[in-house]
């Protein structure tokens, strides 16, 4: 029996799960990601299975969150990166997991509230506070900042909360370069405010509609916020380290079936982390390490054809799916590198 979030939340409450037999021992074996090379994942320019994906904040502020202050790389690499240091170990509640998904939580709430003010009331301001609903959306938006709304000699002021997990709000919102430090006394003052963090762009394998549409679902939310949801989900991150170790016509490929996409998601993220790059499929083939001339082994090992990809489909989709081809592919893969026979 082991720990690990709610499947349907990267974000919530871990929940027990029962671990199958066929997977024991994988999640240990995530830390060998930090020994991988960026070079497997990088992409030639125009690629168009992999597109761009802003993330609010600054970079600086998302490695201080992380606890990741030693970091020196590229903006490029930077969720690569963020994904090794957080997820190479099976220890999903490490003291820098917990951090950023707090920090997606909280900054995910205040832009939430902060869109309703703006739908509703273009900004936000203390003088619509006499109208019941705006009063509502103001004081939600107040809150996810980390202060308080209260009404003193007939008027409402804005008032700072000193709490530990106020001030962690405004922490958080800092790191993603939102100025509500001050926000009680320009609210006090009579300013009407609009806050727009700003943001970074990361390559993102696939499309974002189809994070959300897929593999995030409900949870994605807005775009402006799918980077941080992406990098909060353990499953998530290790599919998007996976994804962009493939070649541009196996991510095509697996677009174009997002049943099976979701399938990696859920129970394959930490072999696909580990071995994406031995997953190719080209035109309506799955290819197999030693080529054509390969085959013919490959059928005897998985007892099956290992050619086409509609056959390689339909051992994937049902629940007792195990990847025969592709997971026999990452073991030869894996002999190969450790210079085994």
């Amino acid at each position: 029996m082991e720990r690990r979030f709610h499947r349907d939340c990267g974000m919530c409450r871990p929940a027990p799960v029962r671990r199958r037999a066929s997977s024991v021992g994988w999640s240990g074996m995530v830390v060998t990601l930090l020994a991988g090379s960026l070079a497997a994942a990088a992409q030639p320019a125009g690629d168009a299975t992999v597109t761009s994906l802003p993330v609010p904040g600054t970079t600086e502020g998302l490695l201080e969150v992380a606890g990741f202050t030693a970091w020196s790389g590229d903006r490029a690499s930077l969720l690569l990166d963020l994904v090794r240091h957080l997820y190479d170990a099976p220890d999903a509640g490490s003291p820098a997991v917990r951090a950023v998904r707090r920090h997606a939580r909280t900054v995910t709430e205040f832009m939430e509230a902060w869109q309703a003010v703006r739908a509703a009331d273009g900004d936000a301001s203390l003088a619509r506070a006499p109208d019941r609903g705006a009063r509502r959306r103001l004081e939600d938006l107040v809150e996810a900042a980390g202060f308080r709304l209260r009404r003193s000699s007939g008027a409402y002021v804005v008032r700072v909360d000193d709490g530990d997990d106020e001030r962690a709000r405004r922490a958080s919102l800092r790191a993603a370069g939102l100025a509500v430090d001050d926000l009680d006394r320009r609210l006090n003052a009579g300013e009407a405010l609009a806050f727009e963090p700003p943001s970074f762009d990361v390559p993102l394998p696939l499309t974002t509609e189809v994070w959300q549409d897929t593999v995030l679902r409900a949870r994605a939310g807005d775009r402006a916020l799918l980077g941080l949801h992406l990098l909060a989900d353990r499953r998530a991150a290790l599919l998007y380290h996976g994804l962009l170790s493939m070649s541009a016509d196996t991510r095509r490929f697996l677009a174009a079936n997002p049943r099976l996409l979701r399938d990696l998601y859920e129970d394959h993220n930490e072999r696909l982390a580990l071995y994406g790059r031995s997953l190719a499929v080209a035109g309506d083939r799955v290819t197999v390490p030693g080529g054509a001339d390969a085959e013919s082994l490959w059928r005897s090992l998985t007892s099956g054809s290992t050619g086409r990809t509609t056959s390689s489909r339909r051992r994937c989709g049902g629940t007792t799916g195990r990847w025969r081809t592709s997971t026999m592919s990452w073991r030869i893969s894996t002999m190969r590198t450790s210079g085994s026979p």
